[in-house]
């Protein structure tokens, strides 16, 4: 069973310039736009969830101190205010992709913490250096910052008729956060009613949680939990029992995942790439740009295509039966992730072309880049001299089959869109 529950959320109290005082999640913030964001305001959420380190800093002043201070300084002085009863905050989205226009309409809660596999379920590994970072800042500011991305099923809908009745009402913000791909208009709502969160948290019971953007967070107040269950006076009804968390319908038609393409650099065997391809084994089909990116999506379900790119005008793409990749991945997992792009493209297509070394080195991203529009991977692979692999989107009903499988993607599998924004509301403890 998946408890769910209204908090009393901090909030900004000035939401008229909320749009300056809001950012993306902290993973996919540059350093150029981490100083932007630093300017636009000071109070801008950039202080908490990602702050800039300074000459000097050690164990007892350091960015996760400053964070801290930040926080609570904004509470002191009445920046950030804690709502007076339990609620749950509305989301709603709307965006342009690919063309077209869309919304997506969620809410955020919390969730009571609980181990991966029985209600709760992962569908990307994590990395040791950015689970150390969290645990600093969740340990420094005893708060969530910014929410964790997941989905569910609602297929009735009752989940969703709630949330639409109170969109009727006048949103507690507004604003527009431009980013990578287009303008997400956001507005937001409070949900305080006793008799709405009660509906919420029943209908929320039955449902199985999967986790879409914010492995590192969750398992970080896991571990941030088991520190306290080992202090004397641990309640099992503290806050830090639970974890701040947005939740998407799997059904909305705005629950959208891009595809990360595969940029990797010079220092991997690149050369005569289109020939090593065919080498290989694989029938290389030479096309424009245009005709790879609407052969890739109008590509047969039971088929798998990959686009590559080494620079000039020439693209290439490869096609294969997915059926016929299941005896080459000797790997201990189902067939249906063995059918999926990604694991294709990592776990067969890469054996072919790259060293055991080089394969490693992949798996840890290291000098790989994940590059979500194709003009951006065009330029990088020009400017470095570098070479690109194009995939076509994960669905999300692979990743809810392979999570529900207690199976984990290979790395950078999804990129959720839009993200969410970092500061429209906050759990403390």
């Amino acid at each position: 069973m998946s408890e769910v529950i209204p908090f009393k959320g901090v909030i900004y109290r000035d939401r008229k310039n909320i749009s300056r005082l809001v950012t993306p999640p902290y993973d996919v913030i540059s350093p150029e736009e981490q100083d932007k964001y630093y300017h636009v305001h000071p109070d801008n959420i950039i202080r908490l969830i990602l702050g800039k380190e300074h000459s000097g800093d050690g164990g007892r002043e350091n960015k996760y101190t400053r964070a801290s201070r930040f926080l609570e300084k904004w509470l002191e002085k009445g920046i950030l205010e804690k709502d007076a009863n339990p609620a749950f905050y509305v989301l709603g989205q709307e965006f342009t992709v690919n063309g077209k226009r869309k919304k997506r309409l969620g809410f955020l809660g919390l969730i009571r913490l609980e181990e991966f596999g029985k209600n709760i379920f992962p569908h990307e590994t994590t990395l040791s250096a950015p689970r150390a970072d969290r645990f600093k800042l969740i340990s420094a500011c005893r708060a969530n910052l910014s929410p964790i991305f997941s989905f569910y099923s609602d297929s009735t809908g009752a989940v969703r008729k709630v949330l639409e009745k109170t969109v009727r009402n006048r949103p507690l913000g507004t604003f527009t956060m431009p980013d990578r791909f287009s303008r997400v208009r956001n507005r937001y709502w409070r949900v305080d009613n006793r008799a709405d969160t009660d509906r919420i948290s029943k209908l929320m019971r039955a449902k199985k949680v999967f986790i879409a953007d914010g492995h590192h967070r969750y398992e970080t107040a896991m571990a941030y939990l088991r520190t306290r269950k080992e202090i004397p006076g641990y309640s099992a009804k503290a806050a830090y029992n639970y974890v701040l968390m947005y939740f998407a319908r799997l059904e909305d038609k705005g629950l959208v995942i891009l595809p990360a393409h595969r940029v990797l650099s010079r220092k991997y065997s690149l050369e005569n790439l289109p020939d090593r391809v065919r080498k290989a084994g694989f029938k290389v089909m030479e096309m424009t740009r245009a005709k790879m990116i609407r052969q890739m999506s109008h590509c047969p379900k039971e088929k798998c295509a990959i686009g590559f790119y080494t620079g000039g005008k020439k693209f290439y793409m490869i096609q294969m039966s997915r059926n016929s990749v299941l005896p080459e991945i000797p790997m201990d997992r189902s067939a249906r992730w063995k059918k999926m792009d990604v694991s294709v493209l990592h776990y067969f297509v890469f054996r072919q072309l790259f060293t055991p070394q080089e394969i490693e080195k992949i798996s840890r991203s290291e000098d790989v880049k994940y590059v979500i529009p194709h003009d951006k991977v065009i330029s990088t692979v020009n400017k470095e001299k570098c070479a690109a692999f194009f995939i076509n989107p994960t669905r999300i009903n692979e990743v809810r089959a392979v999570a529900g499988q207690k199976e984990c993607l290979p790395g950078k599998s999804t990129y959720f869109y839009p993200k969410l924004p970092s500061g429209i509301v906050i759990h403390k403890f």
